[in-house]
């Protein structure tokens, strides 16, 4: 996990980019997404554009780096997320025309992954939500549960 998320911040801080964890998926294209020197959900990690050198993923870097200089464990799950809030709360004056989107509608297609698939649901989910994050964390005998929305997004997507 220490690698993963120190990885993601000095890639996008190094060159500039988009960053998308693989267990996201696009449903559609959205130019806002990509075009301005800093976005992401929410102060999630799984989707970020950024500028290079953003003074945002700056600290942030220097945030994780600091931690892991003194500690070997992740103590909490989620301190990359607690280090961009950090950040980003020390140049929020600097990004005032960052669109703000919640991270919670991008998550309710995770919530469906292993039920029985239903048109009417996805295409509400999908016309309302162009990006969605995932997750690949259930159990084995799920993979192959036939009908399920996860077996459609892997025969339509895949």
């Amino acid at each position: 996990m220490q690698l993963i998320i120190q990885r993601e911040s000095l890639i996008i801080f190094k060159y500039g980019g988009t960053w998308i964890d693989a267990s996201v998926l696009k449903t559609k294209y959205e130019e806002i997404f990509f075009k301005k020197d800093l976005f992401f959900f929410n102060l999630s990690s799984w989707f970020i554009t950024s500028e290079k050198d953003s003074p945002v993923l700056k600290t942030t870097r220097d945030l994780l780096y600091e931690y892991w200089r003194k500690e070997n464990y992740l103590c909490y799950y989620f301190l990359f997320h607690k280090f961009f809030q950090i950040a980003y709360n020390i140049y929020k004056n600097d990004f005032f025309d960052m669109p703000h989107f919640s991270n919670v509608p991008e998550h309710y297609l995770q919530g469906y992954l292993m039920k029985k698939m239903n048109d009417k649901v996805y295409l509400n989910i999908i016309h309302n939500v162009s990006v969605h994050k995932l997750n690949m964390k259930f159990m084995r005998k799920n993979f192959n549960k036939k009908n399920s929305f996860f077996k459609y997004i892997l025969n339509k997507y895949l």
